[in-house]
C-alpha cells in the first residue's frame, strides 16, 4: 500500500525488499501498466508509478523498526516518513472496512494498519 500512496518522487532510501514483496509489487506494476495503457487510449492521465523505496521503508517500520532507526536507515526527512506512513495506514484502514465484500483482504489490511499506525505515526 505504501508503494501506491507515497509520492513517486520521494526517496525513502535503499532498504532491501524481500523476494515476496518484490514479486507482489512487480505483479501489481504489470497490472498497472495494462490499466495505464487503456487510460492513455481514453485520454486519462495514468496514476504515478509505484514507489518501491516507500514499500521497503513501510515494511521495515511494520516489522518493528524503531523510529530513530527508520529515519537513519532511510535518510528521509521525518515529516516525509510520517506523511507516507500515515497515508499508508489510512488506505489500509479503508481496505479493512471491506469485510463483507473481501473478508480476507480486510483482515490482512487491518493487521497491516495496526503495524503501520503505531507511535509516533498514530
Amino acid at each position: 500500500m505504501a508503494a501506491l500512496t507515497a509520492d513517486e518522487d520521494r526517496d525513502y532510501g535503499q532498504l532491501e525488499l524481500d523476494d515476496s514483496l518484490i514479486n507482489a509489487l512487480v505483479q501489481f506494476e504489470e497490472t498497472g501498466f495494462k490499466v495505464a495503457t487503456q487510460e492513455w487510449k481514453l485520454g486519462i492521465e495514468p496514476a504515478p508509478e509505484l514507489n518501491f523505496s516507500a514499500a521497503a521503508a513501510a515494511a521495515r517500520w511494520a516489522t518493528g523498526a524503531e523510529w530513530p532507526e527508520l529515519v537513519h536507515e532511510t535518510g528521509a526527512e521525518e515529516g516525509d516518513l510520517f506523511r507516507m506512513l500515515s497515508r499508508t495506514g489510512e488506505a489500509l484502514l479503508q481496505v479493512a472496512g471491506l469485510r463483507r465484500a473481501h473478508a480476507e483482504a480486510a483482515r490482512a489490511a487491518a493487521v497491516a494498519a495496526d503495524a503501520v499506525l503505531r507511535e509516533p505515526v498514530r
